[in-house]
C-alpha cells in the first residue's frame, strides 16, 4: 500500500494542532483559576492520565495508584489504633499497680511507710503477701530479700523487671544473684534474713556510681559494726550512701531481723537519690575516750536472741578481765566460752584472743558431760553507750548486742582481805634501806586487790563486817606489822598523788608500774579510799 505525501501531512498537522489546542487550554485553565472563574464540568482524558477540565488540570489516581493510598491510610490507621492502645494499655497499668498500693488493707494512709510502699509497688519491686495484704510488720526473708536485690539490679540494668517465680519460686532470683555477683552461695532462704545480710544484697545490687557518698561515716563509727565486722564494707557502704542510717543512736542491729515496711522505705531510697538521707554519727575516738575498763564488770544480756548472757570479772591483774558466756542451744545442752579480756585505753575495748568452749550435755537424770575445745577465736566487746554493749568475733563470725543486767561487785571476803591487804602491808617492815620503795610495791599491790575485787562499787557495810572478821582472824604479831607501816604508807600515796613527777623515780625503782596510772583511775583510788577508808574505822559501828 502506498500514501500520498499530503496525506501524510495531513495526519501530522492534525496530531500538532490537537496539542495545541491543549496547551492552550491549559493555559486558559490556569487563567481562569487565577482570575476566580467558575469552570465548566466538560473533561477529556489525555494520555498521561490527567483529567483536563475546560479550564483546569488536575492528576487523576490510576487504579493502582489508589489502592497504594488506600493501604498507607490503612496502615496509619492501624499504627494509630496500636499506640493508642498501648498508650491505654500503660496508663491501665499504672492505675492498676495504683490500685494494688491503695487495696492493700494494712497500708493505711497515714502510715509513714505509706508512700515508700505505693512507690515500690509501682516500680515492680515488691507485691503483697496477697492480693490485699502487704504484711509490713512481718519480717523479711532471705528470698525475699535475694528477689529484691535482684530485681532493683535488673531493672537498673534493663528498665524493667522480666524475672518471673520458679520452682521454688525464688529460685530464679537466687540464680540471677549469683550470676550478677550479688551473693555468692546460699542462704536459709524461708527463714528471716539478718539485717547484715540483706544489706550486704543490697549493696551490690546497683552499679558503684549508684552509691555516691554524701555522709562521712568514719571506719569504726557504726556503734555495733566495727571496723572487722564480716559485712563491715557493705553496711558503712549503705551508711555513707544515705540509704540507711540505723535507729536514733545510728545503732544497725546487724543480726536483727527487718520488718517489710522498713524494706520499702529502703527500697525507695535505693532507686531515687533524692531521697536519701543526710546525717553525721559521733566519731569513734570521741566516744571511746568516756569508757573506762570497770565498766565492762558485771552481767550481760544478750539483747537480741535473749539466750545467751555474759559475766565479765576482774582478773589477777589490772587491766585483765575474765569473761564467761553461756548461751543455750537446746533444752538439754548449753554452752560455755572463757576467755581472758585485755582492756585497751587507746579504743576502750576488750579484747581477747582465743579461750576455751565447752558443749554441755544434760542426761535425762541429771547428769552433765563436758565436750571441751580449744576455741581459736579473736575479738572484743565494746561499750556503745550506758548499759550496752556490742560484740564481734572475726573468727568465729559471731556478733551480738548485750544490755547490762546488773554490776557484779561481790567483794573481798576475810581471808582474802588477810592474804592481800593486811599482810602486804604488813610485811613492808620497819624503817630500813629500801623501806620507801617496799611501801610503793606494797600501796600498788593493794590498789591492784582492791579494784580486781570490785571495792569501787561493792557494799560498804559488807566490806566493813570482812575487815572486821580479817583483823580478829590475825595474830597479835600480825596486826601490830600492819600498824608499824599502814599510816605510813597512806602518807606516801597522798603525797605521789598530788606530786607524781617526783615520785617517778621511786616507781620506777620500785618495779611499781601501774600505780601511777592508778592514780589517774577513778575506780582505783575510790577502791583505795573505801578500802583504807574503812580500815581506819574498823570496829566503829556508825562508820565515823
Amino acid at each position: 500500500m502506498t500514501f500520498a505525501p499530503d496525506a501524510c501531512l495531513t495526519a501530522e498537522r492534525m496530531i500538532d494542532m490537537k496539542k495545541k489546542t491543549q496547551m492552550i487550554g491549559a493555559i486558559l485553565a490556569a487563567l481562569l483559576c487565577a482570575a476566580s472563574l467558575p469552570v465548566s464540568a466538560a473533561e477529556d482524558l489525555t494520555a498521561d492520565g490527567e483529567t483536563v477540565l475546560t479550564g483546569r488540570a488536575i492528576p487523576v489516581e490510576s487504579t493502582e495508584h489508589k489502592e497504594d493510598t488506600k493501604k498507607t491510610e490503612d496502615n496509619q490507621k492501624k499504627a494509630e489504633t496500636e499506640t493508642a492502645g498501648k498508650t491505654q494499655k500503660n496508663e491501665e497499668a499504672e492505675k492498676a499497680a495504683e490500685t494494688v498500693a491503695l487495696s492493700f488493707k494494712d497500708v493505711k494512709e497515714d502510715a509513714w511507710y505509706y508512700n515508700d510502699v505505693k512507690a515500690a509497688v509501682e516500680a515492680g519491686l515488691v507485691h503483697g503477701r496477697s492480693a490485699s495484704a502487704y504484711c509490713p510488720d512481718e519480717t523479711m526473708t532471705a528470698a525475699e530479700a535475694v528477689k529484691l536485690a535482684a530485681s532493683m539490679h535488673q531493672k537498673r540494668a534493663d528498665g524493667k523487671v522480666t524475672l518471673e517465680n520458679g520452682d521454688p519460686w525464688y529460685k530464679p532470683y537466687a540464680d540471677y544473684a549469683k550470676e550478677h555477683g550479688i551473693i555468692g552461695g546460699d542462704y536459709d532462704w524461708d527463714k528471716p534474713v539478718t539485717r547484715a545480710d540483706y544489706m550486704a544484697m543490697f549493696a551490690r545490687a546497683l552499679p558503684g556510681s549508684d552509691y555516691a557518698k554524701i555522709n562521712e561515716i568514719p571506719d569504726g563509727s557504726i556503734p555495733d559494726v566495727p571496723e572487722d565486722h564480716p559485712k563491715a564494707a557493705e553496711i558503712y557502704k549503705l551508711y555513707t550512701a544515705g540509704i540507711v542510717q540505723g535507729d536514733e543512736k545510728h545503732l544497725c542491729r546487724p543480726e536483727d531481723s527487718i520488718k517489710r515496711s522498713e524494706v520499702a522505705a529502703i527500697l525507695s531510697r535505693m532507686m531515687n537519690a533524692d531521697k536519701r538521707i543526710v546525717f553525721t554519727i559521733e566519731t569513734v575516738f570521741e566516744k571511746k575516750q568516756e569508757i573506762r575498763p570497770y565498766d565492762y564488770v558485771g552481767v550481760w544480756e544478750d539483747a537480741w536472741s535473749q539466750r545467751a548472757s555474759l559475766e565479765i570479772l576482774p582478773g589477777a591483774e589490772y587491766g585483765q578481765y575474765d569473761a564467761t558466756i553461756h548461751w543455750g542451744s537446746s533444752a538439754d545442752s548449753a554452752g560455755i566460752w572463757n576467755m581472758t579480756l585485755n582492756f585497751d585505753e587507746a579504743t576502750g575495748k576488750m579484747s581477747y584472743k582465743n579461750g576455751t568452749m565447752a558443749l554441755v550435755t544434760f542426761s535425762q537424770t541429771g547428769e552433765e558431760t563436758r565436750d571441751e575445745k580449744w576455741a581459736d577465736a579473736e575479738g572484743y566487746f565494746l561499750i556503745t553507750e550506758k548499759g550496752k554493749m556490742s560484740w564481734s568475733d572475726s573468727r568465729e563470725d559471731r556478733s551480738a548486742q548485750f544490755d547490762l543486767n546488773r554490776v557484779v561487785a561481790p567483794g573481798p571476803t576475810a581471808d582474802e582481805l588477810v592474804e592481800g591487804f593486811f599482810k602486804v602491808i604488813g610485811g613492808i617492815g620497819p624503817g630500813s634501806a629500801g623501806a620507801s620503795l617496799r611501801q610503793v610495791k606494797a600501796a600498788e599491790d593493794v590498789m591492784t586487790f582492791a579494784i580486781g575485787h570490785g571495792i569501787w562499787n561493792g557494799d560498804n557495810q559488807t566490806l566493813r563486817e570482812n575487815l572486821l572478821t580479817a583483823w580478829e582472824s590475825m595474830t597479835e604479831d600480825e596486826q601490830k606489822a600492819f600498824d608499824a607501816s599502814f599510816i605510813d604508807v597512806l602518807s606516801m600515796v597522798r603525797d605521789a598523788k598530788a606530786d607524781p613527777e617526783s615520785f617517778a623515780g621511786q616507781f620506777s625503782d620500785a618495779g611499781a608500774e601501774k600505780i601511777a596510772d592508778y592514780f589517774k583511775d577513778p575506780a582505783a583510788m575510790l577502791s583505795w579510799d573505801e578500802l583504807t577508808s574503812n580500815t581506819l574505822t574498823m570496829g566503829n559501828s556508825d562508820g565515823e
